[in-house]
């Protein structure tokens, strides 16, 4: 059997992942991989208290945003 790790857990590695892209000069995803993380990112954020999710969420888009233009 493989190890699953609780939700929260495998939100946290999603924003690690993030965070280390934060770095990036260009997109490093394709447009297929930007819609999946984007609803992967929105969903998984609906763990955490209202507040931290909503504030996440905004810096998720913005760095998207940053990305893209870039």
């Amino acid at each position: 059997r493989r190890f699953i790790a609780p939700i929260p857990t495998r939100f946290a590695r999603s924003c690690i992942g993030f965070w280390r892209r934060r770095a990036a000069r260009t997109m490093p995803w394709d447009s297929a991989r930007v819609a999946l993380y984007r609803a992967i990112f929105t969903q998984m954020s609906n763990w955490l208290p209202e507040d931290e999710a909503a504030q996440l969420r905004c810096d998720f888009e913005t760095e998207l945003a940053r990305l893209e233009a870039a």
